[in-house]
């Protein structure tokens, strides 16, 4: 696991060297699935000796010879092939008011692609302006990770299969990977979406904040990785904790919303500073 944790010098003292995120590069996805895989194992739940897939749970949904298989970039697909899959959102959501991957026809559900399709021209092209375009049937890349060898493949002799050719990018674009359900009103919740033309993410909360993401200020934009390894941060620092049944829950739960571990850091920093 702590191979596929960001790190970076002079951040966190433990590292050694450095191991950042994968800015202007293609999707890391054998990265990400493990920081995920890692959420779900750490939760508490009831692991099986053969956990399910995404792929293995919506495979019927999304075969690879139906539209909406050719509607995901080749490295998306990939991280779903991988990436456990989680269906007790209710119960136990994927993470602290987080749900998890959702079914292939909700993925885009999300209201960005009819915003982006109403910006003007001017808009659109300022929007892409900052982002190396990465060819959408492109060859499978890992980004940081290794390739993955032939007896790794899910399914078998997925490589073939996955040139799914040039992507709709006018309507399937963005994607929503991880749903939000922390709304304080009724406004209808985003999440976690991910751009397959410039292969970043951005967590929007709500409808009302798309606007704000495709800003010319806005900063949301960044490596998926760097997103999924910041939940695992909330981890490390206790502010997030898991429990029976696996249920994740805030710690100001047990008490005030600072953690020991952030009390530590702090006084770590304060003793640098004097």
């Amino acid at each position: 696991m702590a191979q596929h944790r960001i790190k970076y010098a002079g951040i966190n003292d433990e590292a050694e060297g450095t191991y950042g995120a994968g800015w202007a590069q293609p999707l890391d996805w054998k990265r990400c699935s493990g920081l995920h895989n890692y959420l779900v194992e750490t939760s508490g739940r009831n692991m099986t000796s053969q956990q399910t897939t995404w792929w293995d749970a919506y495979g019927d949904e999304i075969s690879l010879d139906q539209p909406v298989a050719k509607t995901l970039h080749p490295n998306v697909l990939k991280l779903l092939m991988s990436a456990y899959a989680h269906r007790d959102e209710v119960e136990a959501p994927f993470f602290w008011n987080i749900t998890s991957i959702p079914s292939p026809h909700e993925m885009f559900f999300n209201g960005l692609n009819e915003a982006f399709r109403q910006l003007d021209k001017p808009e659109q092209q300022w929007f892409d302006s900052g982002y190396d375009e990465l060819d959408e049937g492109e060859p499978l890349t890992d980004g940081e990770s290794e390739p993955m060898s032939d007896e790794e493949e899910t399914p078998e002799d997925a490589e073939d299969e996955l040139d799914a050719g040039p992507l709709d990018l006018e309507n399937h674009r963005f994607i929503t990977l991880y749903t939000n359900v922390a709304v304080l009103s009724e406004e209808k919740p985003v999440g976690l979406v991910y751009d397959q033309k410039a292969q970043s993410a951005a967590f929007i909360v709500a409808k009302s904040d798309i606007p704000a993401a495709f800003g010319r200020f806005s900063k949301k934009w960044m490596p998926l990785e760097c997103y999924i390894d910041a939940w695992h941060g909330l981890v490390d620092r206790g502010k997030i904790v898991g429990t029976d049944g696996g249920k994740w829950k805030m710690h100001a739960a047990y008490g005030t919303w600072s953690s020991p571990q952030q009390r530590d850091d702090g006084i770590v920093a304060l003793v640098r500073v004097l």
